[in-house]
């Protein structure tokens, strides 16, 4: 809502209003119940500074709204700015709660980085504080900025085979709501499914899974294999195709 709206919605309500107007009147020149005539102080009327202050207050109030999400879209871009900054932030959105000191010996980052650093998040809305305990925000931006982690984490140690035409996550990883318990759920796309194949795979998620420190499940895809999934397990295939994320590749057909 413009100023412009704010000042022209303020003086309907106050001179529309039963308070002003006991009787419902309509005065000379009002234009849908809104007054359009000269103004002033005659008791039930709304006086001119009454209406520039109405106007001044709220231009105020929006100009502060519109400044304070500047300033968070300005702020977003901090929270990558450094490799200490992502160690903290992986390491506090994947547990249900942390302190400045646990996080600091688990990081290799000082507790004044830190603690000037989980600050911030708070200040961003992705984590609250009671105490001495911060703890992660379960919210459509804290999951973003998850999901944004997962991403590059993958990108930067997921291996490129030839037998795979396309490899991406899918789960909590892809929604942006894992833990550091939750196992990373993974697909691939081939051409053909075989026995080697499986052999392949499965030397490919053990080096992942020792890379990346956490438990890796493959579902392997044929384009054949997605389309019995639509038939045999469309709960499944509804929210697979609903969240799943590319990494490497190319996507699913859903056709």
């Amino acid at each position: 809502m413009t100023p412009a709206t704010v000042f022209q919605v303020g003086r309907e309500y106050l001179s529309m209003g039963s308070l002003h107007n006991p009787a419902g009147k309509s005065r000379s020149g009002a234009i849908g119940g809104l007054d359009a005539s000269p103004v002033h102080d005659h008791g039930d009327s709304i006086s001119l500074s009454e209406t520039n202050y109405f106007y001044s207050r709220n231009k105020s109030f929006l100009d502060q709204k519109q400044m304070k999400k500047r300033e968070s879209i300005i702020l977003l871009p901090e929270l990558f700015k450094s490799d200490d900054r992502v160690r903290i932030l992986r390491y506090v959105s994947e547990r249900k709660s942390v302190t400045v000191q646990s996080t600091a010996e688990a990081t290799g980052v000082s507790k004044p980085v830190v603690s000037r650093y989980l600050n911030a998040l708070r200040e961003q809305g992705l984590c609250d504080r009671t105490g001495r305990k911060i703890s992660w925000v379960q919210s459509p931006r804290g999951s973003a900025v998850k999901r944004f982690l997962n991403i590059v984490l993958l990108d930067e140690h997921l291996p490129s085979p030839e037998w795979a035409k396309g490899i991406g996550i899918y789960g909590s990883w892809a929604r942006g709501t894992n833990t550091r318990e939750s196992d990373l759920d993974l697909w691939i796309l081939v051409d053909t499914y075989s026995r080697d194949l499986e052999f392949q795979v499965a030397g490919f998620q053990h080096e992942l899974a020792h890379a990346l420190g956490y438990e890796v499940h493959t579902l392997i895809l044929t384009k054949e294999k997605v389309r019995d999934l639509s038939r045999k397990d469309a709960p499944f295939y509804v929210e697979f195709i609903r969240d799943y994320v590319v990494i490497r590749g190319e996507g699913i057909d859903k056709t």
